[in-house]
């Protein structure tokens, strides 16, 4: 699932395909996402165009890749989340991921006017980074499933509602210019003591009815099988 093209596999493909990568976020960080050419990147790599095309074909396609290596660390932490509830899990799990991104604030700040653009092969919910929500579908779902306090049903639901808050959460840190992301971090904090409020209102009879009924209308934007 997080592959690319050209010879990634080998220790020298990785290499190269790393000064790409690197390359590509600096470029976004200084030129901005709309005013780098492939061509830029492969010269600020110092590496051919021709070469950088066996490995990205487009910059977009550079671009789902830095999500897929993101979602590949965030699914990869799940094990290591603390036992605990939703609550709990779901703040330690943003945490990671806040500091996964935290060293490339400002490329991926570059990147957010195609990110939100549906029009873009970068698009955060477009077809193209489907496999991304799909790895995160199932990182949030293991989060709930495996919380002290995980429903008998519902869990899906409630995967799909805390992906989409901790997307939201995402929008705001990119924005957030105090120190260490103090805000963002708040806002953090009040979403944890919000769902381990919430979570006990979900025993109570039509809650998870609900629930579930708002998650089937915007389950089809964020999940693979339903992306067009």
């Amino acid at each position: 699932m997080f592959t690319s093209g050209g010879d990634a596999a080998t220790p020298k493909g990785q290499a190269t395909r790393g000064r790409i990568v690197e390359a590509a976020l600096g470029l976004f960080a200084t030129k901005g996402f709309a005013s780098t050419t492939l061509r830029d990147i492969a010269a600020e790599a110092g590496v051919s165009l021709g070469l950088t095309y066996r490995y990205f074909r487009t910059k977009e396609d550079l671009v789902v890749v830095l999500y897929e290596d993101v979602a590949r660390r965030v699914v990869g932490h799940v094990p290591r989340l603390p036992q605990g509830t939703i609550a709990v899990r779901f703040a330690a799990l943003v945490e990671h991921k806040l500091r996964t991104l935290a060293p490339n604030k400002e490329p991926f700040a570059a990147l957010l006017v195609a990110a939100l653009d549906p029009a873009s092969k970068a698009s955060v919910l477009g077809d193209a980074s489907s496999p991304t929500r799909e790895a995160m579908r199932t990182a949030f779902r293991a989060l709930v499933d495996g919380a002290e306090d995980a429903p008998t049903e519902g869990s899906e639901a409630i995967a799909l509602t805390l992906y989409a808050a901790h997307l939201l959460l995402l929008l705001v840190w990119v924005h957030d210019t105090t120190p260490g992301a103090r805000r963002t971090r708040d806002i953090l904090g009040a979403m944890r003591d919000a769902i381990g409020f919430a979570r006990p209102f979900l025993a109570a009879p039509g809650a998870i009815v609900a629930l579930e009924r708002a998650a089937s209308a915007l389950g089809p934007v964020f999940w693979k099988e339903n992306a067009r």
